[in-house]
């Protein structure tokens, strides 16, 4: 394809009152340390290049379901699914399992977390820069790290990473890490929290999510020889003192024993409050809410509150997920609640239950909202297949800006290996149970993986709204790849993909773009702008046949502009 691609650089220097309450309390900082990550990827450098998806056969649709929760048979991949889509991470570089794979996406890079590693991609080509955990994380001294997750956060263009160090010791420590700019391959500022200051439990499974000016991470405290988590802890972090590189001395924690894995909502309204959901109780379609509300520095929590759905589900228990050629089949972890997006006063969640609840026979990625205010239930749905013959797990879930709502997740079935899915639900489409799921990335092998006893999938997958216009969305899932010779050599690998929104034909820009403002436009034809960008702007524009800077247009110094002739589905450096 002809292209042109013209990139303007205007720059000088870029320069509880719970019912099983334990005691509340603080936890102590340490090392606050930052570090580059261009220095430390010198080391570990690596190029993974960019792959073609291949075309799959269109599966065929499962038997009429009777309940309004039941969702056809996925369909094969469309190009409105995989508009551009690339491999990311894979068990051959990082020899790990399971990945565990979460992602987020800023103005110009991908970043997927996953249990032994971290990747950064630009949105085009797919080059790469990847470290070890132990590597980004070493300078706070631990060596056993897992269980990674990673934000962006949208109003203030900065990342937030956290992961888990040190299980079932008095070691235990939450790891965070916040970018000190919209870059994640410059300048990130790292820290650790004490999980337990009484050296009695040990952290597990974090949870992340943000509000206007808190970060809150939550996790499943355990005794260093329990099985089963004694309650959940949630901490509380300053997130405009960390974004300017203030970590203060100890952070505020609540904890409490009603409940299991607590999730923060990832708000994209402009609240302070951070909401939070736990699962409880399912067998009667029962979800727990509360909210953390105060300033950033002295906060507080409030009471549960319940949100009653008319749907009861089951616990996914046990390897029931199936998979082709075989017999063995793969864990399907269980129905905590995986995501939480509040947007618009609506709360959205997803999670995996098993249906019908009381006998279940297959299981299915879950997705639900209800209003943020009054908890009151607004619609819900599931993927599955009621005789079993395919079901999908380990959800997770993005709303843009035109409503569209796009629940990523694992596929299995008896006819395909193991693969990545995402679900899509229009506002047109009424019902949730109107959603339709594809698969974005067919598995290639069998998957036999024991793990703690149990054959181990990732227990999460990745999807983000892309910060440039709010409507593009990109996912990063697991599927089974190839084997090596031999028995017990089954392997996993990750795969990128973007959800291409409807892109307009012309734009007339105009307006002043401020210091910190990132944007970009896209059209298939034309843009014409006459807008002012100040200081420390960063403006893309991207248009099929021209860009036409009228006169009114201005653009000072210590602004970066980047113009691209490509159009909608073209170059996204």
């Amino acid at each position: 394809m002809y292209k042109i691609i013209l990139i303007v650089f205007l720059q000088m220097s870029f320069n509880y009152l719970f019912a099983q309450k334990s005691p509340d309390g603080h936890a102590n900082n340490k090392i606050v340390k930052t570090i580059n990550w261009k220095e430390l990827s010198n080391f570990s450098k690596k190029q993974i290049p960019q792959k073609k998806i291949e075309t799959s056969k269109q599966l065929k649709p499962a038997p009429a379901a009777n309940k309004n929760v039941v969702k056809r048979a996925p369909e094969g991949i469309l190009d409105a699914v995989n508009c551009k889509s690339f491999r990311g991470l894979n068990e051959v570089l990082v020899g790990s399992s399971p990945p565990d794979v979460s992602m987020a996406t800023g103005m110009d890079h991908l970043v997927m977390a996953i249990n032994t590693g971290i990747i950064i991609t630009n949105k085009n080509t797919g080059y790469v820069d990847t470290i070890t955990n132990s590597t980004f994380w070493g300078g706070l001294g631990f060596t056993d790290l897992f269980d990674p997750k990673i934000l962006y956060d949208h109003a203030s263009n900065r990342w937030i990473m956290t992961i888990v160090a040190q299980r079932q010791s008095a070691a235990s420590a939450i790891c965070l890490a916040v970018s000190q700019t919209f870059d994640p391959t410059g300048n990130w500022t790292i820290f650790s929290t004490d999980a337990d200051p009484a050296n009695v439990y040990w952290f597990d499974y974090p949870s992340m999510g943000f509000s206007n000016d808190k970060i809150v991470i939550t996790g499943n405290m355990f005794t260093f020889a329990g099985t089963s988590a004694s309650f959940v802890r949630t901490y509380v972090y300053n997130k405009l003192d960390l974004y300017n590189g203030i970590v203060a001395a100890s952070t505020n924690y609540f904890q409490d024993a009603s409940y299991f894995t607590l999730v923060p909502a990832t708000s994209y309204d402009n609240v302070s409050d951070v909401f939070c959901v736990a699962q409880q109780n399912g067998s009667v379609g029962q979800l727990y809410r509360n909210t953390i509300s105060g300033s950033a520095s002295a906060p507080t929590m409030s009471a549960l509150s319940t949100i009653d759905y008319p749907y009861a589900w089951g616990n996914p228990a046990g390897d029931i997920l199936p998979q082709a050629g075989t017999s063995i089949k793969i864990n399907g972890g269980d129905s905590r609640v995986l995501s939480y997006i509040l947007r618009g006063n609506v709360g959205y969640i997803a999670f995996t239950g098993t249906y019908p609840s009381g006998s279940p026979s297959s299981s299915g990625a879950t997705f639900a909202s209800f209003n943020n205010s009054t908890l009151a239930v607004i619609d819900m749905a599931a993927f599955y297949d009621p005789a079993g013959t395919w079901m999908t797990a380990f959800p997770n879930l993005t709303v843009n800006a035109n409503g569209v709502m796009l629940v990523s997740c694992s596929y299995f079935s008896t006819t395909t290996y193991g693969a990545s899915a995402v679900g899509i639900w229009h506002p047109g489409d009424g019902a949730y149970s109107n959603a339709i799921v594809y698969v974005t990335k067919f598995g290639e092998d069998i998957y036999d993986r024991v793990f703690g006893g149990r054959n181990r999938w990732g227990d999460y997958s990745g999807i983000c709204l892309d910060p440039s216009d709010d409507k593009t969305v990109w996912m990063a899932g697991e599927y089974a790849t190839p084997r090596d010779p031999g028995p017990g050599a089954s392997r996993w690998g990750t795969w990128f993909s973007k959800y291409c929104v409807d892109c307009p034909v012309n734009a007339v820009l105009s307006g002043t773009f401020t210091s910190n403002t990132l944007k970009k436009s896209e059209v298939t034809n034309t843009i014409t702008s006459t807008a002012t960008l100040n200081s420390g702007s960063y403006i893309k524009y991207d248009a099929g046949n021209a860009i036409i800077l009228s006169p009114g247009f201005r653009a000072t110094i210590g602004n970066i502009l980047k113009a691209f002739i490509e159009g909608c589905g073209g170059a996204d450096y």
